[in-house]
């Protein structure tokens, strides 16, 4: 199983098929959970997808930083994540105007749809071609060259599902595309529960019962800040014994935390000071409310997470 990726929130699908009972009858299936853009002719789609600039892959959250101390000792620079960026994503309204998928029907005037798919080869749109029976081999190479990301049969029973289907394993890529060099800096030194399989189903799960539709994560650990269909905001909070041995190991000399250390040592209790905020930031006094009860997973290891 692939890794999870560390976004994900609604995007735009694109329909280009120039049968508009087609169109129609697609609108009515996706509309619900996804945001739709549709051409009823290939040229008219080319020309928009000239202009077109996808706000994910442009995203800079890796930077360089010149503050940290090992820049003057390696001579190279260190590379963070710039997480006033990744809030900027969460808090820009046009992100779900980004387009994930488009569905293109293979047979249409001036221009088929392998043709129209080779022109936006270059685009990190993910890309489903729509065929007929005789147009199986042609939708195979496509898909060999990488032109394409799959075909569905037009005239299948199963269209419907088949459609959303692939538009949710696709969207999912497209984000751990995007993602994928994030993960790899995270894990410079330690896994992550992000790339374990039975972690990444575990979150699927829970995330689909619990209508999430966002989420993102918010620092090394790989927590996660999750947003409901309601638009209600939660934090999904992660430790292992390995960071939970590195807290005791920064505060074991602090005498004034010593009941709270005993409780993380025990696993009866795990820290989270908060989004943007260290155990540092916070006075030992003022520490109770940043303890919770965890559960466990057994994963490739033991994981005590909880909701807050």
């Amino acid at each position: 199983m692939n890794a999870l990726p560390l976004i994900s929130y609604p995007l735009m699908v694109t329909l280009i098929d120039d049968d508009p009972l087609f169109l129609q009858a697609m609108n009515g299936l996706l509309n619900e959970n996804y945001k739709l853009k549709e051409f009823n002719n290939p040229a008219d789609a080319l020309d928009y997808f000239k202009k077109y600039q996808p706000l994910l892959p442009s995203l800079k959250i890796l930077r360089g930083c010149i503050e940290l101390e090992s820049y003057d000792i390696s001579g190279q620079l260190p590379v963070d994540l710039d997480y006033i960026a990744l809030k900027k994503l969460r808090e820009q309204t046009e992100r779900t105007n980004e387009i994930s998928v488009m569905i293109v029907d293979y047979n249409m005037p001036g221009m088929n749809g392998i043709e129209f798919c080779r022109q936006l080869k270059s685009l990190p749109i993910k890309k489903i071609l729509l065929t007929g029976e005789a147009d199986d081999q042609l939708a195979i190479n496509a898909f060999n060259e990488r032109i394409i990301d799959c075909f569905i049969r037009k005239d299948s029973p199963s269209l419907a599902y088949d459609i959303q289907f692939h538009l949710n394993i696709l969207t999912q890529q497209y984000f751990s595309n995007n993602t994928n060099q994030l993960l790899k800096h995270l894990e410079t030194e330690n896994l992550v529960p992000a790339s374990d399989p039975i972690f990444v189903t575990f979150f699927k799960e829970w995330c689909n019962t619990h209508h999430i539709h966002e989420f993102y994560f918010i620092d090394q650990n790989a927590n996660f800040l999750l947003i409901d269909k309601y638009k209600q905001k939660t934090y999904f909070i992660i430790h292992t014994d390995r960071t939970l041995e590195n807290f005791i190991d920064l505060h074991e000399d602090n005498s004034d935390v010593i009941e709270f250390l005993t409780d993380v040592k025990l696993r009866k209790k795990i820290p989270f000071f908060g989004e943007d905020k260290e155990s540092w930031d916070v006075k030992p006094s003022e520490w109770t409310g940043y303890f919770h009860v965890p559960q466990m997973l057994n994963g490739r290891e033991k994981y005590y997470w909880t909701v807050i």
